[in-house]
């Protein structure tokens, strides 16, 4: 089960983890046998690029690299507000599912570039086995998500194809 919460602001994060960590105990408690583990997942686009500022770097190395700086950055210096609802919370919910997307400028490439980042942050003191559980979430959604997209296909719009 995931809760999902896109915070428009940093004075709002707190009450957006707050309201969907709680939305997750209530599915706990009606409907224990369905829903057993839960994540609180936060869209914090919007924190990171207000408005329509487009976020830029020199080249397309140094673009990945800036992504998964700000990645770790919100993550070090936002998880003590996460860890502290959780203490008062069912032990059900294993963590914070991050994500973070917006548009970039590789400016050396001179390309308009569309990112997503995605983070995975497990709980305080959550046991080895429901680490390992978010350690396989993590490892799918980094293949699912860096899939190539194969909507396209290159014949589609040939006449007479097929």
């Amino acid at each position: 089960m995931v809760e999902c919460k896109r915070p428009m602001t940093l004075s709002k994060l707190e009450a957006n983890v707050r309201d969907a960590s709680s939305q997750l105990d209530k599915h706990f408690q009606e409907q224990s046998q369905v829903f057993r583990f839960g994540l609180v997942a936060i869209d914090f686009s919007k924190l990171l690029t207000p408005g329509d500022e487009l976020f830029r770097a020199t080249t397309g190395l140094m673009l990945m690299r800036r992504l998964h700086k700000k990645m770790d950055w919100f993550i070090l210096h936002n998880n003590r507000i996460w860890n502290r609802i959780y203490e008062r919370r069912s032990s059900n919910i294993l963590g914070t599912l991050l994500r973070f997307s917006f548009m970039c400028v590789s400016e050396a490439d001179q390309l308009l570039i569309y990112t997503s980042q995605w983070g995975v942050n497990p709980r305080d003191g959550l046991p080895s086995s429901e680490m390992n559980m978010l350690k396989q979430l993590s490892k799918c959604m980094d293949q699912v998500l860096n899939q190539p997209n194969h909507e396209f296909n290159a014949d589609a719009g040939k006449a007479g194809a097929g």
